[in-house]
């Protein structure tokens, strides 16, 4: 389903950008998700046009609409085929491989011009799964997986640049990201935030571990509700915030952020991520899925 509506509500240039006045709740398995009203865009992926249907300036040195501009690793998958319940709502996900011995896919990355965004507190919510007997270690010990997130970059396909320490003017962002739980218990991970900010430790972004009440983790073979929310910091204070909700429970909230020096370096950018990686690579062949996809400058209920 892909719902756009008219740019007098707020205009989209080049992202998934949702502005939402209320909200229903989540669709059941089998049924296709109802897009909020006052929705500027939302999809779970049942249109094979869901991307082309995006308005956004040129990316990747191909034109919008190009069939090019679609990464490799991008496919469809029905959950009548493959696998069942591959689908949150209706009959198609995003789904992500993970290849053997390989760090990746890259991911979506998508820039919103700042010119159109009016808040600077966002909020994502999707659904994520990942397959039966997913394994999130490598036989190292520190397997680590991400997942979707939102932030800025001055970059104008919306990309964060890893390995790289914001200077309050470039990037910052937060993500989901799930490490392993060690060799031990390869099928078992520990969600948490990973957050690029100025003040973080190093050249790599910050783990901010779940801080409400008991952790929960995750195994392959079942639907998990995530959402993230990012409040930038009003320079010169460091009032940024970031939390985590998990079936829309609260994990995660940290505060104390100087995410910017420039106030208007706003919230710009999603990406939808399945990368295996930092330092080891997946350890099999294995999927995740993305459904659901909502963005929105206010909590989604």
């Amino acid at each position: 389903m892909i719902v756009m509506r008219s740019v007098s509500l707020i205009r989209v240039f080049t992202s998934l950008f949702l502005v939402v006045i209320s909200f229903g709740a989540m669709a059941a398995p089998g049924e296709k998700l109802e897009c909020p009203p006052g929705a500027v865009f939302c999809s779970d992926f049942e249109d094979s046009s869901w991307l082309r249907a995006l308005p956004r300036s040129v990316c990747m040195g191909n034109p919008p609409g190009s069939q090019a501009w679609f990464p490799s690793f991008f496919r469809k998958t029905h959950s009548g085929e493959r696998l069942q319940a591959e689908a949150k709502s209706g009959h198609y996900s995003l789904a992500f491989r993970n290849r053997f011995e390989k760090h990746g896919p890259a991911p979506y990355s998508f820039a919103i011009d700042p010119a159109y965004m009016q808040s600077d507190t966002m909020y994502l919510r999707w659904n994520l799964k990942y397959e039966p007997k997913y394994e999130f270690d490598s036989y190292t010990g520190v397997g680590e997986v991400k997942s979707a997130g939102i932030g800025f970059s001055d970059n104008h396909c919306g990309h964060i640049h890893a390995g790289r320490i914001p200077n309050g003017r470039d990037q910052y962002s937060a993500n989901l990201e799930v490490t392993a739980l060690g060799y031990k218990r390869p099928k078992e991970g520990k969600p948490h935030l990973y957050v690029y900010h100025p003040g973080q430790l190093g050249g790599y972004g910050d783990d901010l571990m779940q801080n409400q009440g008991n952790d929960i983790i995750f195994t392959g073979g079942q639907w998990y509700e995530i959402q993230i929310m990012l409040k930038t910091n009003k320079y010169p204070k460091c009032d940024g915030e970031v939390k985590l909700w998990i079936n829309d429970e609260l994990r995660a909230h940290h505060t104390g952020f100087c995410f910017r020096t420039d106030n208007t370096k706003k919230i710009n950018q999603i990406n939808l991520s399945a990368w295996f990686g930092g330092v080891a690579p997946s350890p099999r062949n294995q999927y995740q899925y993305i459904d659901d996809v909502i963005v929105s400058p206010m909590k989604i209920n």
